[in-house]
């Protein structure tokens, strides 16, 4: 029975065990990092991880980012040909179909950033740039264990943002388009103004620096300050991530969380708690674009924390305090809209829903393991008694 408890006890204890580091994993908040060595420059090839702005797209008449490449080849290919004319027929048009890229737009609703699209290879050529967003290309010139490495210095670069093969921050193609629908974070980028933080030298083999010293890339001492975050944000930033100031500012959140206010009746909560409500709710005017989508996201989260905070009345106050009071709450009018930052304990349940069905499997399991073994104990006992009174009854014969 000593044993069997034990085992009971180790059971549980691994099975927390299990569920203290399932709740880490869906805790984690840091999201994967790439870093950033372009911006809108159209002579970009092998290791480049480029950002082209919907701005950048738009003033050249570009629609895909295929297109970024058939410009620079119209305006530069004659300079290329004139170093390498085979390269320049297959390579300079390159539409990017050695890289991994995304469009990402703003999405005011949730106050971020988020991936509309992700492709890899030969799609990428045809993806365009979302309204209030940005295109981003990355490549890797991977070595490959048993082969050649290639010729360029960039390539210990471009390994840093999609990995080795065979190593733990190796970036596949599915992990890749696995990033749709996810937030993005920029740290060190301004996709307004189109600047990012970079020193050193890298400049492509096809670029103008480039094709000057023969086809052949200049890169020296490059390291870049500029990256981004997908899935979640960096938490050792020493920056803001990029908050836009060009879009037009949405009041979904704000409303989501007036249209619960208006389901409030005022003399169920005590008069100090419901003049704070009604003070944050009137701390703004909805529809207001002299603020910027940053305050509105914060006044969202203001009202909400402040219905959190409610106490209700218990009778205790003074009369005519107006805690009682049937009038109703004045007429906000709100929609519903998607959560923004706000957490989402949905997965975090389901963890913990599964971890207490797993310990109770286990101890049923166990529970008719030791009722089976003490059935087969007392089996073997009467057998034995059987036995024994065979023997006797041979004796007394």
């Amino acid at each position: 029975m000593k044993n069997f408890k034990r085992l009971i006890a180790l059971v549980m204890s691994v099975m927390l065990f299990v569920s203290a580091v399932c709740v880490m994993t869906v805790s984690a908040d840091d999201g994967r990092k790439f870093l950033v060595s372009h911006i809108n420059q159209d002579d970009v090839f092998a290791n480049a991880s480029v950002i082209f702005t919907e701005k950048y797209m738009k003033d050249n008449g570009y629609t895909t980012l295929g297109d970024v490449t058939a410009g620079y080849k119209a305006k530069m290919g004659d300079k290329v040909a004139a170093v390498d004319a085979a390269w320049n027929n297959i390579h300079t048009d390159h539409k990017f179909q050695s890289f991994f890229a995304m469009s990402v737009q703003w999405n005011g609703e949730n106050g971020r950033y988020e991936v509309v699209d992700s492709q890899i290879t030969s799609k990428c050529g045809t993806m365009t740039c979302p309204e209030n967003g940005f295109i981003i290309a990355i490549h890797a010139d991977r070595d490959v264990p048993g082969q050649a490495p290639h010729n360029y210095p960039s390539t210990k670069f471009g390994e840093q943002n999609l990995g080795q093969v065979g190593q733990s921050n190796y970036v596949t193609g599915n992990f890749w388009k696995a990033f749709k629908n996810q937030p993005v974070y920029l740290y060190n980028i301004d996709v307004e103004k189109g600047t990012v933080i970079t020193s050193g030298t890298f400049n492509s083999k096809m670029s103008a620096a480039g094709i000057a010293n023969g086809l052949v890339e200049v890169y020296e001492n490059f390291s870049s300050e500029s990256y981004f975050t997908v899935g979640g944000e960096d938490s050792a930033a020493t920056v803001d991530a990029f908050f836009p100031s060009n879009v037009a500012i949405t009041y979904s959140a704000v409303e989501k969380q007036l249209k619960e206010y208006n389901k409030l009746y005022k003399g169920d909560y005590n008069t100090s708690s419901w003049e704070n409500l009604e003070a944050v709710v009137s701390k703004y005017e909805v529809g207001d674009q002299t603020l910027d989508q940053k305050t509105v996201n914060a006044w969202a989260k203001e009202i909400e924390e402040a219905i959190l905070n409610l106490v209700e009345y218990t009778g205790e106050e003074e009369e005519g305090s107006g805690s009682n009071n049937n009038t109703d709450n004045d007429a906000f009018q709100g929609g519903t809209t998607t959560d923004g930052e706000g957490g989402d304990n949905t997965v975090l349940i389901i963890v913990i829903a599964v971890v207490a069905v797993l310990v109770i499997a286990g101890v049923v399991f166990l529970l008719l393991a030791s009722k089976k073994g003490s059935a087969t104990k007392v089996e073997e006992i009467a057998a034995e008694e059987k036995t024994e009174e065979k023997t006797e009854e041979k004796t007394e014969e």
